[in-house]
């Protein structure tokens, strides 16, 4: 099974194509501890060894970024822009997805 029907599975994440950080939070409701189903590194003994390295370089670089500049996204997302298929590794639809930022203010 692919990273993406994974995590697209609306058993355990309730309309898995909305954006809901909060689902993320003990809320009491449904299963108590998400990250068990977060496999975007793989799990077990097939576990991805770099991935604590990963997620503290993605982490550092998101708050170096968030830190520095004021940004502001260009133009709307559709839900066609974010159109996906799986194909055992998932693509986007050619030329599907383009995110354009501008940066509104740098901080010093």
């Amino acid at each position: 099974m692919s990273a993406y029907l994974q995590h697209n599975d609306p058993r355990v994440f309730p309309d898995p194509d909305s954006f809901m950080p909060q689902r993320w939070l003990d809320q009491g409701d449904g299963p108590k501890n998400l990250n068990r189903y977060l496999v975007a590194f793989g799990k077990g003994s097939h576990n991805c060894i770099g991935s604590t390295m990963a997620y503290s370089l993605l982490y550092k670089s998101l708050a170096t970024i968030h830190r520095s500049f004021g940004l502001r996204i260009e133009g709307p997302i559709t839900d066609a822009d974010m159109a996906y298929e799986d194909r055992f590794v998932g693509l986007h639809a050619r030329d599907a997805y383009r995110l354009a930022v501008s940066v509104e203010q740098v901080y010093a």
